[in-house]
């Protein structure tokens, strides 16, 4: 669709109305004749319509901003619970590390440090909306599970027999699969 923006003495240029996926609008644009003093069209113009249209048009835009400025937030704090998520894993290996070494009369308050700093990142995961994926004891799912090993046991076939790494869901989404060992 051609517009034409009037630009004195009476002279008209061609204008193209463009929508943000770059395709020609559909209403009907107004020429101005300046040397007349009178607005004429091909077709009536019905300027109610076309404000309002154009408000539409203004907020549909805003909304589908605001939906990618969301999303894009999303993607940015799925990036950094990612990078997270191997600390938690590391600290929680350190505790279960520390185990052995305490029942040898070992280091009390290390192991109490490394425990209050796991809970506070495991509360800071939960308010964020990570959850972990319970796996031991289920069903082997590839949607939420990473088989890394199987281990003979026809009583629990099929069944989750030993976490290795925990899997976490953002929100319903995915961040990462538990690696499992599963029973055949």
């Amino acid at each position: 669709m051609i517009r034409y923006q009037v630009n004195p003495p009476g002279r008209r240029i061609p204008v193209r109305a463009m929508d943000d996926n770059h395709e020609d609008q559909s209403f009907a644009s107004p020429v101005v004749d300046t040397e007349l003093g009178s607005a004429e069209s091909a077709e009536k113009i019905d300027w109610k319509t076309l404000a309002l249209r154009l408000q539409t048009e203004m907020s549909n835009f805003r909304k589908r901003q605001e939906q990618r400025a969301e999303e894009a937030s999303g993607l940015e704090k799925e990036r950094l619970l990612r990078r997270i998520l191997p600390v938690a894993d590391n600290l929680h290996r350190a505790l279960v590390a520390d185990l052995s070494s305490q029942e040898r009369g070992g280091h009390v308050a290390l192991r109490e440090g490394l425990q209050l700093t796991y809970h506070e990142l495991r509360r800071l995961l939960e308010s964020e909306g990570v959850r972990e994926i319970e796996a031991l004891g289920h069903p082997f799912t590839p949607e939420l599970h990473e088989a890394v090993a199987t281990v003979a046991d026809p009583v629990r076939s099929g069944l989750v027999v030993e976490v290795v790494e925990p899997g976490y869901v953002l929100n319903g989404k995915l961040l990462r699969p538990a690696r499992v060992v599963v029973a055949a």
